[in-house]
């Protein structure tokens, strides 16, 4: 799968940089983050059959990643994430006039989890705080699903892949630890952006 490429990928990357950057004693990080995955294009017309639907769409849920990267010029980084992008979802009555659903509830179900690689550029803006952009690349495995009395519950899954990019702020205390507050907006069919606070243990260079 594309995704599992992808993470071979980023191992492979990750081990290259820490290699090639030894003598400059690199500086790697491992740690995780939190926050609000919002998707965009997601409406009550992905159910449309000709009936008429009337419903609400939930298009904002909790997301996180585990990050691993490593640090090894100042003002440059790579970065290999896991990333759980939540759950959305779309809850419509149909009044049975269409070509497929039944009068009565319509829901729909997606999520997605995947991998991604990135380049970070980053400006120390003092010696303990970062500012930074990044652009990647993420591969991911999407289930979905409908249900509704006349079709049962019907199941897809998918994947795709495609580029990333975000911004933020860092600011590294003198304990090992780092704290970080970013955006990003995987681009997609659907656009979802993602608003997160991140934490992350640094290991070696300065």
């Amino acid at each position: 799968m594309k995704s599992t490429k992808l993470l071979h990928g980023c191992v492979g990357i990750l081990a290259l940089v820490l290699v090639a950057s030894a003598p400059q004693a690199a500086e790697w990080y491992a740690g995780g983050s939190i926050g609000e995955m919002k998707v965009s294009g997601l409406s009550l017309s992905l159910l449309d059959d000709g009936s008429g639907l009337t419903g609400s769409v939930d298009d904002s849920d909790t997301g996180w990643t585990v990050l691993g990267g490593v640090r090894f010029q100042k003002h440059f980084a790579i970065e290999a994430d896991y990333i759980d992008f939540g759950e959305f979802s779309i809850n419509a009555i149909s009044d049975g006039t269409g070509s497929i659903f039944a009068a009565g509830p319509v829901a729909a179900e997606i999520s997605a989890t995947g991998f991604s690689v990135s380049a970070l550029g980053l400006i120390p803006v003092s010696d303990h705080f970062d500012l930074f952009a990044r652009v990647g690349y993420f591969a991911l495995d999407a289930d979905s699903s409908v249900t509704n009395s006349a079709t049962g519950r019907i199941t897809d899954s998918d994947d795709d892949d495609d580029f990333y990019f975000g911004a933020g702020a860092q600011y590294n205390f003198r304990a090992p630890v780092s704290l970080r507050l970013e955006w990003r907006q995987y681009r997609g069919p659907e656009d979802v952006d993602y608003l997160s606070i991140a934490g992350f243990f640094r290991f070696g260079g300065k």
